[in-house]
C-alpha cells in the first residue's frame, strides 16, 4: 500500500511539472559562481561515490524488492478505479502542499505577488518529494532546507523564506501528528489495525 500511494505520488508529481515549470521564472538574476565552486563539486562528487560504495551492498538486495513492489503497485493503479482516485487524491494534495506553502509566505509578509504562485507550487510539490525520499521521518531537515534554498534562488528574502517554511511545515508535518495519533488509537481499539 505505501509502494502504491509514493507511486501516485512521483505520477502526481509528473504530472504538474510540466504545466508548472513554464511559469516559474527567477526574479532576480543568479548571483556569480564562487572561486571555490569546483572544490565544492570535487568533494561532493567523491562523498557521493564514497556513499554510493558503502550502500551498494545492502541496495542489491533491496533493488528486486522494490522494483517489484512498484510494478505491483503500477499494475494496480492501471486496473482498478480506485488507483485512479488516488492519484487524483494525490494530485490535490500535492496542490494543497504548495498552496499552504505559498499561504504560509504571505503570512510572514512575503508580498502578494501573483507571479510567485508558479514557483511556489513548484517548489511546494518538490520539497514534498524530497520529503519522501529522505532518510529522516518525514524528510525533516532535508525539505526545509530544500524550500528555503529554493525560494532564496526565486529571490525571496531569507526571513521570510525561513519563517514561511517554518509554519508550513509546522501545519503540515507537526500539527497533524496530534489527529493522526487519536485516530491511531481508536483504530486500534476497534481492532482496524
Amino acid at each position: 500500500m505505501t509502494a502504491m500511494v509514493r507511486v501516485a505520488g512521483a505520477l502526481s508529481v509528473l504530472l504538474l511539472l510540466p504545466l508548472l515549470l513554464p511559469f516559474a521564472r527567477r526574479t532576480r538574476p543568479v548571483p556569480p559562481v564562487p572561486k571555490s565552486f569546483p572544490v565544492l563539486v570535487v568533494v561532493l562528487g567523491v562523498s557521493l561515490l564514497v556513499a554510493v560504495v558503502l550502500a551498494l551492498p545492502k541496495l542489491r538486495s533491496r533493488i528486486p524488492v522494490v522494483a517489484h513492489q512498484v510494478a505491483e503497485s503500477l499494475r494496480s493503479l492501471t486496473r482498478q478505479r480506485r488507483g485512479l482516485r488516488l492519484l487524483w487524491v494525490s494530485l490535490a494534495l500535492t496542490l494543497a502542499y504548495g498552496t499552504c506553502l505559498y499561504l504560509a509566505l504571505l503570512a510572514v509578509g512575503l508580498p502578494v505577488d501573483l507571479s510567485l504562485v508558479p514557483p511556489v507550487l513548484l517548489l511546494g510539490i518538490l520539497g514534498e518529494g524530497v520529503a519522501s525520499v529522505a532518510p529522516t521521518p518525514g524528510g525533516l531537515g532535508a525539505a526545509e532546507a530544500a524550500l528555503v534554498s529554493g525560494l532564496l534562488i526565486y529571490g525571496v528574502a531569507t526571513g521570510p523564506a525561513v519563517a514561511g517554511v517554518l509554519i508550513y511545515r509546522f501545519a503540515t508535518f507537526w500539527l497533524p501528528l496530534a489527529p493522526g495519533f487519536v485516530a491511531l488509537r481508536a483504530l486500534s481499539r476497534r481492532r482496524h489495525i
